[in-house]
């Protein structure tokens, strides 16, 4: 499952990087902790994994560094998508955080416009 969040940011789930029309996406970043990609299914992207566990806190400067891995790629002209086992836990909240950044917007105002158009998404699951 793949969710287009902006022109040039996207989030899904573990078989999401599977599913990516042929070049939209230019990155992807891992934000999950129990999933790992093997190179040989993603050579032709730009790869960053930053680790977010479900099992514990994961400290502000953690959830920082993949938000601003993902927005500082965006402001350089990379296409990215943001991939967890879990497309609407992790992936959500920092696809989210980083349009809260770029458009100066609150993360409850983008967390609401995602489920509008998913009305399954349970926004709780997704706040870390």
């Amino acid at each position: 499952m793949i969710f287009k969040l902006r022109h040039n940011l996207y989030f899904g789930d573990a078989n999401s990087f599977l599913e990516i029309e042929k070049d939209t996406v230019t990155s992807i970043v891992n934000v999950a902790d129990d999933f790992f990609i093997h190179e040989k299914d993603i050579e032709k992207y730009k790869y960053v994994h930053v680790a977010l566990s479900l099992k514990q806190m994961n400290p502000s400067y953690i959830k920082d560094l993949a938000a601003h891995a993902v927005k500082y790629q965006m402001q350089y002209g990379e296409t990215v998508l943001v991939v967890a086992p879990d497309a609407f836990k992790r992936s959500a909240f920092i696809a989210c955080r980083v349009v809260c950044e770029l458009e100066e917007k609150g993360i409850l105002e983008i967390l609401q416009e995602v489920k509008k158009k998913v009305p399954d998404f349970k926004m709780g699951d997704a706040y870390l």
